[in-house]
């Protein structure tokens, strides 16, 4: 189980596939019905191959259910699910998958870059506010524990995807504001994350509550794609799996 692991890996342990083949682990459901849980290194590597770049986050949201829909036309696959998530903060879950209970929410998060694959040119900007990026991506990991936990959702997935060097890259400044949300290679990702004493009011302004992780999770990166292209073109992806309330 999830909260009983002393470490669990934020990038599952799977054979990396260089062919669009996704791949299903099994669920056991708490009535002994078996279900279906798809392992997301594989379907997040499966569409690298076709889509090594994206124009935002919703392109990033349909290329990864179009890559689970194509490989098992019968699974159902819902977005922007808002029933899910209890108290005030009611955002939407990204992508829902009722028949395994998977709950997936996802980031996209850039640095300027100009790209062109066939006949269209991406032209990534920058984003910046890394430290917003960061808290983002670990309140998706709360609020996936969070969904579990209730009994809604069986397990889950966090994925970040990126070609800012500076979310891998251990910060210059250790004990910046957002020392608490740093994913940079290998970090541990537990605890009460709150920000530092000297964040702004601005910054602060609807995160002031500080997030709790449940469990441990390692950051784990890994290569997405590197195309062609001036700029930041290479990408990285840190997938944080939550669950599975069953095992």
């Amino acid at each position: 189980r999830w909260d009983k692991n002393p470490f669990v890996s934020a990038a599952a342990i799977l054979p990396q596939p260089k062919v669009s083949t996704l791949r299903f682990s099994l669920s056991r459901h708490q009535r002994g019905t078996t279900l279906l849980s798809p392992e997301m290194t594989s379907v997040i590597e499966a569409s690298a191959q076709s889509r090594p770049v994206f124009y935002s986050e919703s392109d990033f949201k349909h290329a990864l259910s179009w890559q689970i829909q194509r490989d098992n036309p019968s699974i159902r696959i819902r977005q922007e699910v808002g029933n899910l998530i209890e108290g005030p903060d009611r955002r939407y879950v990204d992508i829902w998958l009722p028949d395994s209970g998977t709950a997936i929410e996802l980031k996209y998060l850039t640095r300027s870059g100009v790209i062109v694959q066939g006949d269209e040119e991406f032209r990534l900007r920058d984003q910046s506010a890394q430290d917003l990026g960061r808290y983002g991506f670990c309140l998706d990991i709360a609020r996936l524990e969070g969904i579990i936990q209730s009994g809604k959702a069986r397990n889950g997935s966090a994925v970040l995807l990126t070609n800012e060097p500076l979310y891998w890259n251990r910060p210059s400044k250790p004990d910046g504001n957002d020392a608490d949300f740093v994913l940079y290679e290998n970090r541990e990702i537990a605890g009460t994350l709150s920000w530092g004493p000297r964040t702004s009011a601005s910054t602060l302004k609807g995160r002031e509550t500080p997030i709790e992780i449940r469990g441990r999770y390692r950051a784990d990166w890994r290569e997405f794609s590197d195309p062609p292209g001036t700029g930041y073109t290479r990408f990285r992806y840190l997938l944080v799996s939550v669950g599975d309330r069953d095992r």
